[in-house]
Parts: C-alpha cells; structure tokens; sequence
C-alpha cells in the first residue's frame, strides 16, 4: 500500500514569487505562448503536452509553446522539474510552487509572452451546501476555483484571447465552474 504524502504548509509569498520568476525566466524561449496548469500535482498533463508526440495537433495547445505548472505542493513541483529534466523538455515545461493565484498574476504581467491557454483539473471537489462531506472546502473557503480566481482568469485570457480548460469528474463542481467561467 502506498504511503500518503505529508501534508505541506502552503509557499510562503516571497518563495513562490521566486519560484516564479525562475521558472518563467528559465525558458529558452520566453516568446513563445505560454499555457498554465494550476494545480498542477505531478504534472502529468503538462509532461505530456511537451513531448513531440503530444496532442498538439487538436489545435488548442500550439505546436511551440511554453509550459508553466503550478501546486501549492513543492515536492510534487520537484517531481515534475526532475521529470521535464530526465525527458529533456525542461526548456519548455517548467515548474513552481505557488498558488494558483501568484502564477496567474505573474503569467499576466510576464511582458514576453502571451498567455495562450489555462488549464484548471480536477480540483478536490467541495462540500454540499447544508452538510455533506466535513473534511471538503465549502465553495467560499478552501475551494481550489473561487468566483474571484475564475474571474482573474477570464480577464487574463480575455486580455489574450487565450482558452480556460476545465475538468472536473464531479459533475456538479464541473457544471457550476463552467456557469461561472461564462459569467466572469
């Protein structure tokens, strides 16, 4: 039986935004659009979006982009930086501990590249109003999506004509999450 991870205390402001700047300044290069993963974990999606035989002939990933994933969980970031390295796609595929809101904030205000594309999966699904399961965030609290986070979102890809990928295997969360991406 696999062991749980432990429990990690959330980056601390000044690590993640030096998280950040590494990671963005470490493309070779930073012209190129560039595609976000929040809440990135292991960083499986973005892995496969930078191999050559990745699904970028669907037309929503461009065929040269950059990749930036984001996790308030630095061991699982220090997973996908060694993965990208071990595959050699480190010069496009970059990782950083941070919230999903300082990695949206720094895309945005990254001079060099226009924000093509987000992707938001499967975040931890939340608590039904009026009880349900304790140990899930309510909407308003803890929830990985909040109305304001999906609102900076919008602005983001607006500003650059980018595309919002949402994935969720709970109906629910996925139905409203795209309800309010419309509304922002």
């Amino acid at each position: 039986r696999a062991a749980a991870l432990p429990k990690e205390a959330p980056p601390r402001d000044a690590d993640a935004d030096a998280a950040l700047a590494l990671a963005l300044g470490g493309f070779d290069d930073p012209r190129l659009p560039l595609v976000l993963d929040l809440g990135c974990g292991f960083g499986t999606s973005l892995l496969s979006l930078s191999r050559p035989a990745g699904p970028v002939g669907a037309g929503l990933v461009p065929p040269r982009c950059n990749l930036l994933g984001c996790d308030s969980s630095a061991l699982k970031t220090a997973f996908a930086t060694g993965t990208a390295s071990r595959w050699g796609t480190a010069a496009t595929a970059r990782f950083a501990s941070a919230s999903a809101e300082r990695c949206l904030a720094a895309a945005a205000s990254s001079s060099t590249s226009r924000l093509a594309g987000v992707l938001v999966q499967f975040p931890t699904p939340y608590r039904a109003p009026g009880g349900g399961n304790a140990q899930l965030p309510t909407r308003e609290e803890g929830y990985m999506l909040p109305p304001s986070l999906l609102a900076e979102i919008a602005a983001a890809l607006r500003d650059s004509g980018g595309w919002l990928l949402f994935q969720s295997n709970v109906e629910d969360v996925a139905v409203e999450a795209r309800a309010a991406a419309e509304r922002a």
